[in-house]
C-alpha cells in the first residue's frame, strides 16, 4: 500500500469525493496515493516553499533590516545569528529582543544586518497547521485531473467529424496556477 507523504496537500478522500469514486480498491487507493504525492511536490516546487508547519533552517544575505524566510507564515523564530566567517558560534546569535515578526512573512531587525552573503542564519517555525482551503482544493483538482486523464492524459479533445485530435500542455489549470501563485515565495534582492 503506497501511504501519503508528510508534505500531501489534500487527502485519498478528498480525491474520491470529487470523483466520486465509491470503490474500495488498493489498486485504485495506491494510484490516487501515489498521484496527491506528486502533485503535492509539484506545487512545493512551483511556488519554492513547503506548505506544512515544520522547522526551517535558512541563510540570507545580510545588508537589510528585514529577513523574509521562504516557508510563510513564520510562527516562530527558534534564533538568528549573524556571521559573515559562517562559523556559527553561540556569540553570533542575536538577542531576540532585537527582532520581531512584523508580519507572517517578515522579520524586522531594529539594526541592518552587517552586509554578506548567506551571513544570516535563521532557525523559525513556519507553514501552515491548517492548510489554505484554496491550496487543498487546487491540490484535489490537479489529482483528479490527472487520475482521471491518465489513459489519455494529452488528448484535450478528439473530432470524431474530421479525425483531429487536440493535445494540451502538461501546465497547471488555470485556476490552480492563480491560486498557487498567490503562494510562491518571492526573493528579494
Amino acid at each position: 500500500m503506497i501511504t501519503l507523504n508528510s508534505n500531501a496537500l489534500c487527502s485519498r478522500a478528498n480525491v474520491k469525493d470529487f470523483l466520486q469514486i465509491q470503490t474500495v480498491s488498493n489498486d485504485i487507493d495506491d494510484n490516487i496515493n501515489e498521484t496527491i504525492n506528486r502533485v503535492s511536490t509539484m506545487f512545493e516546487t512551483y511556488c519554492g516553499r513547503t506548505f506544512k508547519s515544520a522547522s526551517f533552517t535558512e541563510y540570507h544575505d545580510g545588508g537589510s533590516s528585514f529577513i523574509f524566510p521562504k516557508n510563510t507564515p513564520i510562527t516562530s523564530i527558534t534564533s538568528i545569528s549573524e556571521d559573515s566567517s559562517w562559523a556559527w558560534a553561540a556569540s553570533s546569535i542575536i538577542s531576540s529582543s532585537s527582532y520581531r515578526i512584523t508580519d507572517s512573512n517578515s522579520i524586522y531587525y531594529d539594526g541592518i544586518f552587517s552586509s554578506g552573503i548567506q551571513s544570516i542564519k535563521l532557525i523559525y517555525t513556519g507553514g501552515y497547521t491548517t492548510l489554505p482551503q484554496d491550496i487543498v482544493q487546487a491540490s484535489i483538482t490537479e489529482t483528479a485531473r490527472i487520475i482521471k486523464h491518465r489513459t489519455d492524459f494529452d488528448v484535450l479533445s478528439v473530432n470524431r467529424d474530421d479525425g483531429t485530435v487536440s493535445f494540451t500542455t502538461y501546465d497547471f489549470l488555470p485556476l490552480s496556477l492563480k491560486t498557487l501563485n498567490s503562494y510562491r515565495s518571492m526573493y528579494v534582492l
